[in-house]
């Protein structure tokens, strides 16, 4: 009955139906588009996740915090942003001229994906009746599991297997962009959810 938090939950899921794309190829993408080996991708993607992580998760509750000031609006508004700033990231990684040039691009993609988590969880707590929190973040969890990382590295690949011709650095290429119209769609759930909240706010629960 909270049409606010059921166009999050579909936000976040597309947004990590998009991620996981990129995590899923982006390893052999470079090693059939730039000719590297997989130890130099290994090697170029564990620092660079590792930071990214690291300052997206950090930045992002606290960037969140700073925009929003407490509002599930703003918050909702501020997750919309980010997931459309994240497609010329996605998008770049794919371009990219060189090997050097997509890892960057990959850095900053995956900073601003981490960024997405803290923000969107407090929202969820936020917009979720106090009795029901934990069941919330239960299916939060599972259509994440489902629909996100379940699906999105599944569809790169058969998107990618039905490209004419034997999959190559191209085809491959060609699925993963496709990938960045859902990151472009979760965006517009989460500013649809804030559109929800500035014309019917939700009745929140308090405890007795």
């Amino acid at each position: 009955t909270r049409k606010a938090l059921l166009y999050v939950i579909g936000g976040a899921a597309l947004s990590a139906f998009a991620s996981s794309g990129l995590h899923g190829w982006i390893a052999i993408y470079c090693v059939r588009a730039f000719g590297v080996s997989v130890s130099k991708v290994g090697l170029a993607l564990g620092p660079v996740s590792f930071v990214a992580s690291t300052i997206g998760a950090l930045a992002g509750g606290l960037s969140a915090d700073c925009l929003s000031r407490g509002s599930d609006h703003a918050r909702a508004r501020v997750l919309g942003m980010s997931c459309w700033i994240a497609v010329p990231l996605f998008i770049g990684v794919f371009l990219a001229p060189t090997f050097g040039t997509a890892i960057l691009c990959a850095g900053a993609y995956m900073a601003t994906t981490f960024a997405f988590y803290g923000p969107l969880f407090a929202l969820l707590q936020s917009l979720a009746p106090v009795t029901g929190r934990a069941t919330t973040i239960a299916v939060v969890y599972l259509v994440l599991n489902v629909v996100g990382y379940g699906m999105g590295s599944q569809f790169v690949g058969v998107l990618s297997d039905l490209m004419p011709g034997d999959p190559d650095a191209s085809s491959l290429r060609l699925a993963l962009l496709a990938e960045a119209g859902v990151a472009l769609a979760a965006g517009v759930l989460f500013f649809r959810a804030a559109a929800r909240m500035d014309a019917a706010p939700d009745k929140r629960s308090t405890p007795s």
